[in-house]
């Protein structure tokens, strides 16, 4: 779209250089919970036309659920933010998520996406492992239920876990002569014409979304465990169906 720069909040001053401007007319800063601390926002100021303070904005953020996943969120950048005195619109209404996983998100963590969802879709699955071996046993089978029984296509799956493909539960699955899965990274992670289901570590999908998401690596979602944040943003990433393979703790 002419006259639109898209970039990182890192890199913004970069992004002005090569637009050919000294500051930008406009901001609109998306996943600000990311970015909510003087530093970023001294960067955003500097880079806008009138600043912070009398220039043009727009900050979308979810301080509440997903504040330090990724980046770092000072509450007192946020009081500044507010102190500037924009107007505040809460957004109720989810357009992403069933209503099953909509209640699925709001039981175990407490925490609220709005209203609506878009409609009724298939229970949440839950499976629980006894260790990795049995989460990646358990998952092989699930991905096995999903494509051979259930008719759904590999590209329309994403399985997500806190920990690099590597580290995870899932890495034996990729050790096969045949992969089962395509690894995904924050510069790629809607790679089209998948063959294969997708992965992903929670902070690279934030902001994106699959019609199925596989949740491993993981206890089980409760509230206001270490996990929070990791099982709220991979849990509604999920559009229609989310499955949980949760792994047991003593």
């Amino acid at each position: 779209m002419p006259g639109l720069s898209v970039c990182l909040a890192d890199s913004i001053a970069i992004a002005a250089r090569r637009a050919g401007l000294e500051r930008f007319d406009a901001l609109i800063v998306d996943e600000g919970q990311d970015v909510l601390n003087m530093e970023s926002l001294a960067k955003l100021d500097a880079a806008l036309h009138g600043g912070l303070e009398t220039g043009r904005w727009c900050f979308f953020h979810d301080a509440n659920n997903q504040s330090g996943l990724c980046g770092t969120y000072v509450p007192d950048a946020y009081d500044y933010l507010s102190g500037l005195g924009p107007t505040k619109v809460p957004l109720k209404t989810n357009c992403r998520n069933t209503l099953q996983i909509l209640e699925k998100v709001k039981g175990r963590l407490g925490a609220d996406l709005g209203v609506s969802g878009i409609g009724d879709g298939p229970a949440v699955r839950e499976q629980v492992a006894r260790d990795a071996q049995h989460s990646a046993e358990m998952l092989s089978a699930e991905l096995d239920t999903l494509i051979e029984r259930e008719g759904i296509a590999p590209s329309e799956i994403v399985v997500l876990s806190p920990h690099p493909l590597t580290q995870s539960s899932a890495a034996s699955l990729v050790d096969r002569r045949k992969p089962v899965l395509a690894e995904m990274d924050s510069y790629s992670p809607r790679a089209g014409g998948r063959a294969l289901p997708g992965f992903a570590q929670i902070g690279d999908f934030k902001g994106l979304e699959s019609e199925v998401v596989v949740l491993i690596d993981m206890p089980t979602p409760r509230r206001n465990s270490a996990f929070s944040a990791q099982h709220y943003v991979g849990m509604s990433r999920a559009r229609v169906l989310l499955s949980i393979i949760s792994v047991a703790t003593n």
